[in-house]
């Protein structure tokens, strides 16, 4: 969801690294999006708390981005350009759509129901679903199964080298949303695009 469907993964970001300038760690927003995007909050803060020793502070970190969170997305969210149009158009075509995100349920659900899109998402999967986050496979594996389709059916769109590698490792095509779409070292993708709006049906 966020970065493909909304526009909120450089907000998650940008409060991670000031959450950690809190404890004295100067992390990049870019370098968390790359290292981290579709991850767990708790895997994230786990890991990067515990590079510098700081693992106590990991209740605390937590609460801290979920109290930032609310209250940068109270300023609204916005959807990735070609996003909706996107989704309504397969959901026209008869698509089986799903929502695999690293995200927790209640900000998931919010913002599906905020940009007005829940109605074409049958399946909504989300952090508290499944045991790991991306890059393991578990949340696109779940959301195949709740579709009822095999793996290898799906096409998965993502923002992220985590939930790219998680696409890889569940066996799914997988269309890389990135600045750079000729960057394939970095982004394990199939197809690299620069916007959704570059995506037909028939590339479905």
């Amino acid at each position: 969801m966020d970065g493909v469907i909304s526009d909120t993964q450089t907000i998650h970001s940008r409060i991670w690294s000031e959450v950690m300038a809190g404890y004295g760690v100067q992390i990049e927003p870019a370098e968390i999006t790359l290292r981290y995007a579709g991850a767990k909050s708790r895997e994230i803060f786990t890991d990067i708390l515990a590079q510098y020793g700081l693992e106590k502070h990991l209740e605390e970190a937590l609460r801290e981005k979920d109290r930032l969170y609310a209250l940068r997305a109270g300023d609204g969210v916005m959807p990735v350009e070609g996003a909706p149009e996107l989704i309504r158009r397969l959901a026209r075509d008869g698509r089986d759509l799903a929502v695999a995100s690293g995200g927790g349920r209640e900000n998931v659900e919010w913002v599906l129901q905020t940009l007005k899109l829940r109605q074409y998402f049958p399946v909504v999967v989300t952090a508290s679903d499944v045991e790991h986050g991306k890059p393991s496979p578990d949340l696109f594996l779940l959301a195949a199964q709740m579709m009822r389709r095999d793996p290898v059916e799906c096409i998965v769109i993502e923002d992220s080298r985590n939930g790219m590698l998680a696409a890889r490792l569940a066996g799914m095509y997988c269309i890389g949303l990135v600045a750079d779409p000729e960057d394939h070292t970095t982004y394990p993708a199939d197809r690299l695009v620069e916007s959704l709006t570059e995506l037909k049906a028939e590339d479905f």
